[in-house]
């Protein structure tokens, strides 16, 4: 990756589009594509970003409201687009901590709107916290998956299935989906199976 920021900025597009102009993730990506294009692994980095912080957003946003008790201003939409996708880099990606924190001041530093200019010292603090509290935020999480649901969600949810399945339910959903491959070619789906240790399933698929 040339440029840090391209990517992260692709991912701001992407939940930009999504939460506040409410498009589907694929729609997104196809919006986000026309003013950033991104290929390969900067595309696919920026697409993981904002997959992790969609599927993070509620616990994402609990930790914005601990951290900020009189939240972030309507008016800054993109510093809060900035503090998710900095929170999910932080919380729940394998990205280097002095790098999701310096690329997001970077990104806020160079906002178009001088509202959002003005939160880079809070950008700063609230992800150098979460580095500093990331241990103690994820047994939060780990103790009560259900805080990474939508609080509205969470609370029918429970009403009808009760705690421990509202609990079951949310791991699930947070959970990084299994990896799906398709081979081609006789001698991959041949040679694959044997070097992964994958059961071949009479319609050919591998398990």
């Amino acid at each position: 990756m040339t440029d840090s920021l391209a990517p992260r900025r692709f991912a701001l597009a992407i939940l930009d589009h999504i939460l506040n102009r409410h498009q589907t993730l694929d729609g997104a990506v196809d919006q986000a594509l026309k003013t950033w294009p991104m290929i390969g692994l900067d595309r696919s980095f920026a697409r993981v970003i904002a997959t992790k912080t969609l599927r993070n957003l509620g616990f994402i946003d609990h930790v914005l409201a601990d951290f900020l008790t009189q939240g972030v201003p309507d008016k800054c939409r993109y510093a809060d687009l900035v503090l998710r996708g900095g929170l999910a880099q932080i919380l729940f990606m394998d990205v280097p901590d002095h790098a999701a924190v310096d690329s997001s001041v970077r990104l806020i530093a160079g906002a178009k709107h001088r509202a959002d200019r003005g939160m880079k010292p809070v950008v700063n603090a609230v992800l150098r916290r979460a580095v500093r509290e990331r241990d103690s935020l994820l047994a939060q999480l780990d103790a009560n998956p259900s805080l990474a649901l939508p609080r509205w969600l969470a609370d029918r949810w429970r009403k009808a299935y009760g705690a421990e399945t509202l609990s079951d339910m949310a791991r699930v959903i947070i959970a990084d989906p299994p990896l799906d491959l398709s081979l081609r070619g006789p001698m991959s789906k041949k040679r694959w199976p044997r070097r992964s240790r994958a059961c071949v399933c009479p319609q050919g698929r591998c398990v």
